[in-house]
């Protein structure tokens, strides 16, 4: 309604899956101005805060694209929680219970006014999109989605043996076989999240869980972009040690950039550090942009060629799936 006490509302727009809603006139600053809700051209609307308040806008934008979140089947009266096994700044991740078949899940939380409040409010829909998108043996499912009035919730699959990365800070290094394993798998779910238009941006051992027979589950996706309708991007995102050298130079980018985590990854899972560590964020990019991996004196050429065909500087001569394959 243009008036709030008119009766007849100027325009009406169902909310769907298909619906588009847009940000505009960002400032130079990443300030929101407007946003535009459409699912057509021709069926669109431009809204903006009459007193330019853009906490306002955003709690606008994350109700209007959480309409389709909803999974009306389940809701938190249908598990028993069991512990929490995981805390973060936006919320938290339980073990949990579901009272009528006993399936343990692991059901992530996220406060909405912490994703008004860090202005990150498109992260949670972005994942459960993804999450819901796709399908494969190495990537951790969804089952239920839901919310609140303030909170949203996510249940996973549960993946009982935990971070790979607390597996690399117990054993510092990880035996070369099952390396080769690790990453084999990483390689085959990063390749499919390609292959469904999907670049991963947020691969590190944190990010890595260990099933109960062993094999990885790439889980997080709330970093993750569905380039299906542009092939590149150029934002800044990811762990700094993770990232490739034209994420730093903030160059448009795409699915290169998760082949060379791997090459990262890798290194990391055999000598128990980082190729191009510094605790100084300007020389670790300094680094990443210029040098060369710092291998150790033992390194055997198998593992080198390896790594060093994956962390190459220039994105258009970087392995991909099929020379990681061959090799």
């Amino acid at each position: 309604f243009k008036i709030t006490n008119l009766r007849k509302p100027d325009s009406v727009i169902p909310i769907n899956q298909d619906t588009t809603i847009q940000v505009v006139n960002s400032t130079s600053d990443g300030k929101v101005l407007k946003f535009i809700v459409g699912n057509s051209e021709d069926n669109t609307v431009t809204l903006t805060s009459c007193d330019g308040k853009e906490d306002e806008m955003l709690k606008w934008i994350l109700f209007l694209r959480s309409a389709t979140y909803d999974d009306s089947k389940v809701s938190m009266d249908d598990f028993d929680i069991i512990s929490v096994i995981g805390r973060g700044y936006y919320g938290k991740v339980m073990l949990v219970q579901k009272k009528d078949t006993r399936q343990l899940y692991a059901i992530k939380t996220i406060h909405k006014d912490r994703l008004v409040q860090s202005k990150n409010i498109y992260t949670v829909l972005r994942e459960r999109n993804i999450l819901a998108k796709a399908r494969n043996p190495f990537l951790v499912s969804l089952y239920y989605a839901f919310q609140t009035d303030t909170k949203f919730y996510l249940v996973l699959e549960y993946v009982p043996g935990g971070e790979l990365f607390h597996r690399l800070q117990t054993e510092c290094k990880i035996p070369v076989n099952q390396v080769r394993l690790y990453i084999a798998e990483v390689a085959i779910a990063l390749n499919y999240l390609h292959s469904i238009g999907i670049v991963y941006r947020d691969l590190k051992p944190e990010n890595i869980l260990i099933s109960s027979q062993g094999h990885i589950k790439l889980t997080d996706f709330g970093l993750s972009k569905d380039l299906d309708n542009d092939d590149k991007t150029n934002t800044f995102c990811g762990t700094p040690e993770y990232a490739s050298p034209e994420v730093i130079k903030r160059d448009y980018y795409g699915k290169e950039i998760d082949w060379w985590a791997v090459g990262v990854l890798t290194f990391e899972l055999l000598y128990g550090r980082l190729p191009f560590e510094s605790k100084n964020k300007a020389k670790l990019f300094y680094n990443i942009l210029n040098k060369e991996p710092a291998f150790p004196f033992f390194i055997d050429q198998t593992s080198s060629s390896f790594i060093k065909m994956l962390l190459v500087k220039d994105p258009t001569k970087r392995a991909g799936f099929k020379q990681i394959k061959r090799h």
